[in-house]
């Protein structure tokens, strides 16, 4: 039976392919019609098996596949010892492990500290009663919710700047006071509604705290960012779905009236907040203006393309795994006698690296082997 283990190369080739699984999507839902034809189930099914992945990173021991590395980490060990000559010295893993814990422990703590001024505000805010919207609200909580689901709280504030709203399991939905008519009302109401409807501020949140654990990983980002963009047009797309031709020309035109009004606006939503639209980006919303006017559906087989690759990144990761390795050649060859005070035994990935003067020597499985081989 194959040894099942946690080991840096295991972590290192998770990251490595589920990197390249992220710019993929990317790349390949960069167009709209990509995205019309792909469900959203298939989307949260198929970065739900990268995200599990991500957070069990084991591998096959005997199914890894090796890539030659020269010594490249003992080299790298070596120089850590002369910038940071403090004993014990540090290897390089174990300085840029303490580098990412250190950054991902920040980034994690800003994120409570947004969400909670964010409950705060929604639960402390001042806020004017309005008929028109209780009456808007309660109508879209009935033709489109479902059993076990809480209504949102609407907050009616000058000071929000424009329609935004934010949460996972309890929505709060801001709209600043505009006057805007009932149409407009139904549409933004509608549009906020949907976003908890559908489960993307559950899936953002998820992504958001996964960049902030790979914050170093510039591939994650770009994911993110594109993931944010990804889910307003899948909002549209519920929005829109029952919509005849000229209720989605309302609904474009009331995206377009709140567009506009941001423009020449000094406010903005707090970052933490999900905006109807943000000011600025204009391409964005000729985007979402294109997808909404098509024709084009969802099909299941996109959707089954789209979870059937990110299982098949799942299985390389766990069968293939990229590991260092070293053949010596004769100059390598270690000497009849090891003098002790250039030895060093170092723990890597469940096995002990002997190192000799600065470069790896051999490998073995327990400290006790490596300690007799030096005697």
């Amino acid at each position: 039976m194959s040894d099942v283990i946690l080991s840096p190369y295991s972590l290192f080739t998770v990251l490595l392919i589920s990197s390249a699984f992220m710019l993929l999507f990317v790349l390949a839902t960069y167009n709209g019609g990509t995205v019309l034809r792909l469900p959203l189930w298939s989307v949260y099914a198929g970065l739900a098996a990268i995200f599990a992945r991500l957070l069990i990173p084991v591998e096959i021991d005997r199914l890894s596949y090796e890539v030659t590395s020269y010594g490249i980490m003992a080299r790298l060990n070596n120089a850590a010892k002369l910038v940071l000559p403090i004993p014990p010295s540090p290897t390089v893993g174990n300085v840029l492990i303490a580098v990412w814990a250190a950054g991902a422990v920040i980034l994690l703590c800003v994120k409570i500290k947004n969400y909670i001024y964010l409950c705060l505000c929604a639960e402390y805010i001042p806020h004017a009663e309005d008929e028109r919207i209780a009456r808007i609200s309660a109508y879209i909580y009935r033709k489109y919710g479902f059993k076990g689901m809480t209504e949102p709280k609407i907050v009616l504030n000058k000071c929000v700047g424009m329609p935004s709203e934010f949460g996972s399991f309890k929505q709060t939905i801001f709209i600043d006071e505009d006057g805007y008519t009932d149409k407009q009302l139904y549409y933004i109401i509608l549009h906020e509604f949907a976003h908890y409807r559908i489960g993307t501020n559950a899936a953002k949140a998820a992504v958001s705290v996964l960049a902030s654990l790979l914050w170093w990983n510039p591939v994650v980002w770009l994911f993110c960012r594109h993931f944010d963009k990804l889910m307003e047009l899948y909002v549209d797309k519920f929005v829109t779905s029952e919509l005849d031709p000229k209720e989605k020309s309302d609904y474009l035109a009331c995206l377009l009236y709140v567009y506009k009004k941001l423009q020449g606006s000094s406010c903005s939503a707090p970052s933490a907040l999900v905006p109807m639209s943000r000011p600025g980006h204009r391409r964005d919303m000729l985007h979402r203006f294109s997808l909404i006017s098509s024709k084009k559906g969802a099909g299941p087989f996109a959707g089954i393309l789209m979870l059937a690759s990110a299982l098949l990144c799942c299985a390389l990761t766990v069968f293939v795994v990229f590991q260092p390795g070293y053949e010596p050649g004769p100059e390598d060859l270690p000497p009849e006698v090891l003098e002790p005070e250039l030895c060093e035994i170092v723990p890597e990935g469940g096995k002990y690296i002997l190192y000799y003067d600065g470069e790896e020597l051999m490998i073995f499985d327990d400290r006790q082997s490596a300690e007799q081989f030096i005697k």
